[in-house]
């Protein structure tokens, strides 16, 4: 278990002890995932958006739209707005920040490093992303000479 949780913490993922389950001397230690609430998500989403639009440019299928009527807004939705927006607001943010990696990207591997240590985990990822999409060779560039730029997400 140990070692599971210590993969895991690499990615920034955690796995919460529950208690033992069975009888005297059959006991099995049971844990659950924790899911992480640090905005990855929505960079995941961006990414998996960004290759489905790249792997429908290669396809050629036509779509046949059976329904184009909106849906119903509730109350419930009002929250999921306000999400959107923070998530929009975040994600301007992040932009943001990428724009001077890529200034410290020319200044070499430690003025990037430093760069990336003042800003939280999910601001890591999200610049990476930012910059992969605007930068695709730089970011190939930097990821050559510096192998470990994983670590640094951490």
């Amino acid at each position: 278990m140990a070692i599971a949780q210590k993969l895991l913490d690499k990615i920034d993922l955690r796995l919460s002890y529950v208690g033992r389950l069975g009888p005297r001397g059959k006991r099995e230690c049971v844990y659950k995932f924790v899911a992480p609430d640090d905005g990855r998500d929505v960079i995941f989403e961006k990414w998996l958006n960004r290759e489905l639009v790249s792997v429908n440019n290669n396809i050629d299928i036509q779509t046949q739209v059976a329904d184009t009527t909106p849906l119903p807004i509730n109350d419930n939705c009002v929250g999921l707005e306000r999400q959107d927006n923070l998530a929009d607001s975040w994600w301007q943010q992040v932009k943001s920040y990428a724009v001077s990696f890529m200034e410290r990207v020319e200044s070499g591997v430690e003025a990037v490093k430093e760069f990336l240590s003042t800003l939280t985990s999910d601001e890591r990822w999200g610049v990476i992303v930012a910059f992969e999409e605007a930068q695709p060779q730089l970011f190939g560039q930097l990821v050559a000479a510096a192998p470990e730029w994983m670590q640094w997400l951490g």
